[in-house]
């Protein structure tokens, strides 16, 4: 649709979007900065592939599946923001996006776990992941959690003084 349109700078994809095509803004140069509507269910392959001057990608929440290649090789890519809806991010997503920073999940460090990262995202596996919430795996969603066996002193037994935080 929009493939090498080096001068197109901004996209604003309507909320009713359901579909985007292979390839459609591949090497749009200069584009900087793209918001992927939650109504999309299908993003093709590749759509935003190369496009030199991409800094900051935000998909909304309703997106679920990130296809291959969509943002593949955007070398200036630095900041993504990423929705709890998102399920699985296909193989090579961000493959080539050396300079990604930082990706903001919306959702906590245990919902992220959940999400299947195939093969070719080393740039997401390296870059720093900021949750919306972090959740203590321990402590079962009430409060804070103590590990009995690291605080505990020689002797084995443990003293609590006040059991407001302590469930």
């Amino acid at each position: 649709a929009f493939m090498y349109c080096v001068s197109l700078s901004e996209v604003v994809f309507p909320s009713t979007l359901i579909n985007l095509g292979i390839g459609a803004y591949q090497n749009c140069d200069a584009l900087t900065s793209v918001t992927i509507p939650g109504s999309l269910t299908n993003i093709g392959e590749e759509c935003f592939y190369c496009c030199d001057n991409l800094h900051t990608v935000t998909i909304q929440e309703g997106v679920t599946v990130l296809p291959a290649g969509v943002f593949y090789f955007n070398t200036k890519l630095e900041t993504v923001y990423l929705p709890v809806s998102l399920k699985k991010i296909d193989s090579a997503v961000f493959a080539g996006c050396d300079f990604l920073t930082d990706v903001y999940y919306a959702g906590s460090n245990l919902q992220w776990e959940k999400v299947v990262i195939d093969a070719g995202n080393e740039a997401l596996e390296d870059a720093t992941i900021h949750f919306a919430v972090f959740e203590d795996p321990y402590s079962g969603g009430k409060g804070n959690s103590m590990r009995y066996m690291a605080l505990s002193p020689r002797d084995n037994t443990l003293k609590v003084i006040g059991l407001e935080n302590v469930f």
